[in-house]
């Protein structure tokens, strides 16, 4: 195959092109991937299009996310998660912001979306979500906000539960881990810290699926520690607190974003103070309010640094 026919799919034109780009040999590929050169060669001349398992391989071997090598429209069913991914981010960026009317943007694009394409269960699930967050922090329907993220989750798991989780087998997705943290701060909200510790608990362990990136996955266990350490202060044992804070602290200033590091010492403060070691917590939120200075222009959409603490006591809750 030495060009790209006109008349393949997006998909075969998208691997040959990324393949050639990235300097690999037919049997090169292969190998990386664990199957056959003349596998790849029939994905590339459209005779074979690759399971799930296989296409989320390739991506992850060229460093693109799975969906960019599909055209939207084109997607077959099995890549349709990938999609709601793929808004996910926007949508994430919006909450981060507070930009309701953006938020709104997207659940309407969903909804349209959704009106065109039946199928997607992932895109009806986050619009779900998206609509209870919205709703969250706008102060409406709070008294029925665990209920309503159930529901979510009950579009992809009818049977779902919060005492079933613990018994799941197939790995949750990146919006079913959304939901399952809304459900963790609602809990944590109504005192029930208990509850909380062992959905943060599953959910800290769901953070080594294969079907999360490195770096969401990174993102979700900084989150789900810190809002694990929360429940456990509040339960009354802060030593354990900092045992599980501390093991997250190793690397976030290496890998997370200056949003969540700041999180993250706000709960040190916390914990600090529970121990009664209010010197060392006084010194820790001076640090603290200055790595805010630092970033805050960038990372904290105009957010006060009272804001970021007000919002801290409510656990982290947009991942």
């Amino acid at each position: 195959m030495n060009g790209i026919s006109e008349d393949l799919s997006d998909f075969s034109r998208n691997l040959y092109k990324l393949r050639k780009e990235s300097g690999f040999t037919l049997e090169t590929l292969a190998n990386l991937i664990g199957i056959s050169k003349s596998t790849i060669c029939r994905y590339e001349h459209g005779r074979q299009e690759p399971t799930k398992y296989n296409r989320a391989l390739l991506a992850s071997v060229f460093g693109v996310p799975g969906y960019s090598l599909f055209e939207d429209e084109k997607l077959p069913r099995a890549y349709l998660p990938d999609v709601a991914i793929k808004i996910q981010e926007e949508i994430r960026y919006a909450m981060l912001a507070c930009d309701y009317d953006r938020i709104d943007e997207l659940v309407y694009d969903l909804h349209l979306s959704l009106r065109k394409d039946d199928r997607n269960t992932s895109l009806l699930q986050l619009k779900a979500y998206t609509q209870c967050w919205s709703y969250f922090h706008q102060g409406a329907f709070r008294d029925r906000m665990t209920d309503r993220l159930l529901a979510c989750l009950r579009i992809s798991r009818p049977d779902f539960s919060i005492d079933t989780l613990f018994k799941v087998k197939k790995p949750l997705t990146y919006t079913e881990l959304s939901i399952c943290n809304a459900i963790g701060t609602e809990l944590l909200r109504n005192e029930l810290y208990r509850d909380a510790i062992r959905l943060f608990a599953v959910l800290l362990k769901e953070t080594d699926s294969v079907t999360i990136s490195t770096e969401r996955r990174f993102f979700h266990k900084c989150a789900f520690s810190i809002n694990m350490s929360m429940a456990i202060r509040h339960f009354g044992h802060p030593v354990a607190a900092l045992r599980v804070l501390k093991r997250c602290c190793r690397n976030a200033f290496y890998f997370g974003s200056p949003a969540i590091c700041i999180r993250l010492e706000l709960e040190m403060v916390k914990i600090l103070k529970a121990l009664g070691l209010e010197s060392a917590a006084s010194d820790r939120a001076d640090k603290t309010r200055y790595m805010y200075q630092v970033f805050s222009e960038d990372f904290f959409f105009g957010k006060s640094f009272s804001m970021i603490e007000k919002e801290s006591n409510e656990g982290v809750m947009v991942l």
